[in-house]
């Protein structure tokens, strides 16, 4: 594919994902509704990241790792974030659940792939170390 196919499937893709994932939103109430409300919000986030910061010379199986790792990150960590710092607004507000799960999807991407990077050079030591541990 093209630099310009990529960018325009991959835009489509999110863009479907999302509004399903918001009409879930829509649909569904407590635990259910965080969930489509931060993958919502994740997947918009990290899409509209990718497709900025995508260098001419990246392949899309980088920019969709990436995107994916903070995706990820904006579901998994915003429930952690939310209860840590007692940002109880969230609870009654949609928006303000979506806006903390698009700040955590942000830092995901920028802090998420240069983690990976640094584990998978460190990866062979890591798994010595555990191997050594774990067996007699």
């Amino acid at each position: 594919m093209t630099y310009t196919q990529e960018k325009i499937t991959y835009g489509i893709a999110a863009i479907t994902a999302s509004a399903f994932s918001t009409l879930g939103a829509m649909m569904t109430e407590g635990e259910s509704r965080w969930f489509f409300v931060t993958f919502t919000s994740s997947i918009l986030t990290a899409c509209f990241l990718a497709l900025i910061f995508k260098r001419v010379d990246e392949g899309i199986r980088l920019v969709i790792g990436r995107a994916g790792l903070s995706i990820l990150g904006g579901i998994l960590a915003s429930r952690f974030i939310v209860d840590k710092f007692g940002l109880a607004i969230v609870h009654q507000d949609i928006v303000a659940l979506a806006g903390v799960a698009a700040a955590v999807t942000i830092a995901c991407f920028i802090v998420g792939y240069p983690l990976l990077q640094l584990i998978n050079s460190k990866s062979g030591t890591i798994a010595e170390k555990i191997f050594k541990k774990w067996t007699p």
